[in-house]
């Protein structure tokens, strides 16, 4: 729960607005799905109503090491209001970012299907390593 005293203090975002991390964990993105209330860490985007708030985002996430690049701070790294407020987010008519999205999410499915492929392919060559040598060192 936020205070009235400490409403002042902050950012509040609503429903469809991205959270950009702009500190610490500079690049983390995420689309609001309900009235939130953050500190100096988070930069707030509000969406206009003809481009997809998961498109934006998507496009951000695709820029993390760039926002890396940019960060600036004696004990804490980050990026500033100015380094968000100079970015040129390409927006294609909506349902070309629809399409767009579409083809983001079938290529992640098919890296996190090949992660769990790989994960199980490294499980069965550490157990035929251990076959291996326990066959060479017992004759089992």
């Amino acid at each position: 729960m936020v205070t009235e005293e400490g409403l002042h203090e902050t950012t509040v975002g609503k429903p469809g607005d991205i959270a950009l991390v702009s500190r610490v964990n500079v690049g983390r993105v995420g689309v609001l799905n309900e009235k939130s209330a953050f500190n100096q860490d988070i930069k707030i985007l509000r969406i206009r109503n003809y481009v997809t708030p998961e498109f934006v985002s998507k496009y951000l996430l695709s820029l993390k090491r760039h926002f890396r690049n940019l960060e600036r701070g004696g004990t804490i790294n980050g990026i500033t209001k100015d380094h968000v407020k100079a970015l040129k987010i390409p927006i294609p008519p909506k349902n070309q970012q629809k399409q767009i999205l579409d083809q983001i999410e079938h290529k992640v499915d098919s890296f996190t299907d090949l992660q769990r492929s790989l994960a199980l392919m490294s499980e069965l060559l550490d157990e035929y390593k251990d076959s291996v040598l326990a066959y060479a060192f017992r004759g089992k």
